[in-house]
């Protein structure tokens, strides 16, 4: 199966998003530009060079170039965008480690 993706012929992409301001409007602006993107299956705020970073599936890279170009980049807060191609997904699961916290 191909990484990320649910189905066979689609491709999984991670995008880091940069934003111009980093603020609590820009970011709920921004959660509400991107619930509305089915592309899009998951995103996550984070410390480091980029603020957030996105688990994309379409089925090839002209649809991502679409994403990014048509979707991502119009955004008017957004300032840059890094995308990479999941090449292999080494782990995944959909279980919470709960042994290690209860005491």
């Amino acid at each position: 199966t191909r990484a990320m993706a649910p189905h066979l012929g689609q491709i999984g992409f991670i995008v880091q998003v940069r934003l111009a301001r980093h603020t609590d409007e820009n970011v709920e602006q921004f959660r509400r530009a991107v619930d509305a993107m089915e592309e899009i299956v998951s995103c996550h705020a984070m410390t480091g060079n980029y603020d957030l970073l996105l688990q994309v599936v379409v089925p090839d890279l002209e649809s991502l170039s679409n994403v990014v170009l048509k979707k991502l980049l119009r955004i008017r807060f957004v300032r840059d965008v890094h995308s990479s191609i999941v090449l292999n997904t080494i782990k995944r699961s959909a279980r919470v480690p709960v042994r290690h916290l209860v005491g």
